[in-house]
């Protein structure tokens, strides 16, 4: 829990994502302290009841009307006889930081480096949660597959997938919702429009669902009639470098070896420089996390590490594959939440 090695005794957690990891608490508003001693989760009294309600092992601390944040996780340090205090020098502003500084009567230490390795590493309801959001989503696919018809728009099958993934209890998607057809497939982070589904389109879906704060991520490529040759090519090749990187990822593997895996492959069939983008990237409270599967990481799989693997060609003008699977890390290989299927035709 705390950053042992860099003499840190206190731990103050501004950021939305760091609290929530750490006490399970979610409020937009807040900080939490933590010592070996006690665990404190500081916030105002918007969320009083819902805190002390899901407290757990925090002792919850309500700001009076205008009591400066700052202060209050001062004198909590100082009570706590807090010598070396460790802050999120990642996410925190300046002037957070200034306030923070000037109260505290301590060194601080930045820890945003071991923050992120720490929340790398998954709980056994951290991967529920994940395995849940997953299901959601494939759920909700699959009840808006009988929608994407000639004439729909891409706004609209969002729009359903969204709705779809509430209905079944996620708390909203994960990320904004990437729905792409034909030529706009070839934009890895394309926004959906309201271009109208050919019945010669490729057609792109990225989605995840957001369980109970946790996230879920899944890409599927395909088609519902007849696609350039090329494409339908590109499809077989993104699904065969997913599934070689897929056969190797296991605890101790580098990052950019496992990159490398898919990368090479794609670029022994003449793809090199279509492949844009890391293979992948760590996902838990947030969408986005350490480590990131890229060309220069040099960090360590470790199990219980959760990360995407997600390989993808994208010809401008004509479009694109990715194929998309979120998986745990395991010692000797791993566990892949997603059981959609990635056949080219609906």
């Amino acid at each position: 829990m705390l950053d042992k090695k860099n003499g840190v005794d206190t731990m103050v957690l501004l950021h939305g994502s760091n609290r929530f990891f750490y006490s399970n608490i979610a409020t937009s508003y807040g900080a939490v302290i933590l010592n070996e001693k006690q665990k404190y989760f500081v916030t105002d009294s918007r969320y009083a009841s819902y805190a002390r309600q899901n407290a757990g092992e925090f002792e919850i601390i309500i700001l009076n009307q205008g009591e400066d944040i700052f202060k209050v996780i001062a004198q909590t340090c100082i009570g706590l006889q807090s010598q070396v205090v460790g802050y999120e020098q990642n996410t925190i502003l300046k002037s957070s930081f200034d306030k923070l500084a000037a109260g505290l009567q301590c060194k601080l230490v930045p820890v945003g480096s071991y923050l992120e390795q720490d929340m790398a590493i998954k709980h056994d309801y951290m991967i529920a949660n994940m395995q849940q959001a997953q299901n959601i989503a494939e759920k909700s696919l699959d009840k808006v597959r009988g929608l994407i018809k000639p004439n729909i728009s891409e706004k609209e099958i969002a729009t359903q997938l969204a709705y779809e993934m509430s209905s079944l209890g996620a708390s909203g998607p994960s990320f904004d919702i990437i729905v792409a057809f034909g030529e706009n497939s070839a934009y890895p982070h394309h926004s959906p429009t309201d271009k109208k589904l050919k019945k010669t389109d490729i057609i792109l879906v990225d989605m995840g669902a957001k369980y109970n704060g946790f996230c879920s991520d899944m890409t599927r490529t395909f088609c519902i009639g007849d696609i350039p040759q090329e494409l339908q090519n590109v499809h077989a090749l993104v699904l065969q470098a997913q599934e070689h990187a897929l056969s190797k990822i296991k605890e101790g593997l580098r990052c950019n070896f496992v990159d490398g895996l898919s990368r090479e492959y794609l670029k022994a069939n003449g793809y090199a420089d279509k492949f844009v983008h890391s293979l992948g990237h760590g996902i838990g409270v947030a969408v986005h996390e350490f480590p990131r599967l890229s060309i220069n990481s040099e960090d360590i799989l470790k199990a219980n590490m959760v990360v995407t693997v997600e390989p993808g060609v994208y010809i401008n003008g004509l479009g694109g594959v990715r194929i998309e699977d979120m998986v745990l890390v395991e010692k000797d290989g791993l566990y892949n939440f997603a059981n959609y299927s990635k056949a080219l035709y609906l």
